[in-house]
């Protein structure tokens, strides 16, 4: 008689996410410091489209903060997913 296992979901799925966004805002803002001391008005822009979706609730200097927790939301309800899709089945 075989045991049939169930697999939890990676708990890496709580993280990712969140690393994601936090990596994305962190070459964005490599980026835009790399136009100093000339930062164009396009640079500017360019800047807060990167820190989307933070800059759609949030000044940009609190985006990076946004997406953060944003990315962590994800995380938990990817991993809710699978857990519970695994346990439907």
């Amino acid at each position: 008689m075989e045991m049939i296992t169930k697999k939890r979901p990676a708990i890496w799925l709580l993280f990712l996410p969140a690393a994601l966004f936090l990596v994305k805002d962190i070459i964005a803002t490599l980026v835009v410091l790399s136009y100093e001391p000339g930062v164009t008005a396009a640079a500017v822009l360019r800047y807060a489209y990167a820190l989307l979706p933070g800059t759609l609730f949030v000044v940009t200097g609190y985006a990076p903060v946004v997406n953060l927790v944003f990315g962590a939301i994800m995380g938990v309800m990817l991993y809710l997913f699978f857990t519970l899709r695994k346990r439907a089945s």
